[in-house]
């Protein structure tokens, strides 16, 4: 999708989700929105995946805008249906190698894919619990991130620290 396009028909949307910030800040606008950490950022499983997209789908997005949140190129983002095949295709592009913003229509959610390997969901009340319903609940939610952080910490992950205190943060709700 070319910069005009997303312009004119997305950018008051993705404004209305995304503060512009990368990871390491807070990046959804909305400060009381519920946030949920996943391993592997734009390659996330591909159950994470179609829960977010069920949930997604229920308000009415049937499908997702992939935004390039890093730097400009001549086809910074794309439109794709809610399938891990069309996921799995925007990635091999250059997609797959910038933090990239993924969102919807409906402005009711929003996940932001980490160059670090994690993708962080925010999103209102019912997309939550829609979301957290189909993965198992908040606290199995959080506990497959954590036992993620924590081999990935002892593999060497390479993500600075900041980013990973506010992460670990957000995540267990004690300060770091």
């Amino acid at each position: 999708m070319p910069v005009d396009v997303f312009d004119k028909e997305w950018k008051r949307i993705y404004d209305s989700v995304f503060t512009g910030r990368l990871v390491a800040d807070r990046p959804f606008r909305r400060e009381t929105w519920e946030v949920f950490f996943f391993p592997y950022g734009i390659y996330m499983e591909e159950d994470i995946f179609m829960s977010i997209g069920s949930a997604a789908r229920q308000r009415g997005d049937d499908e997702l805008v992939i935004w390039n949140a890093e730097v400009l190129i001549p086809e910074p983002g794309m439109i794709i249906p809610w399938r891990y095949q069309s996921l799995d295709q925007a990635r091999c592009t250059v997609l797959g190698h910038f933090e990239t913003h993924l969102f919807g229509r409906s402005a009711s959610w929003g996940v932001v894919c980490s160059i670090h390997d994690f993708a962080s969901l925010g999103c209102e009340p019912s997309v939550m619990e829609a979301v957290a319903s189909t993965l198992g609940g908040r606290d199995a939610i959080r506990q497959t991130f954590l036992s993620y952080a924590d081999k990935y910490a002892k593999e060497g992950w390479t993500i600075p620290d900041s980013v990973l205190k506010r992460i670990m943060q957000e995540v267990t709700g004690k300060p770091t």
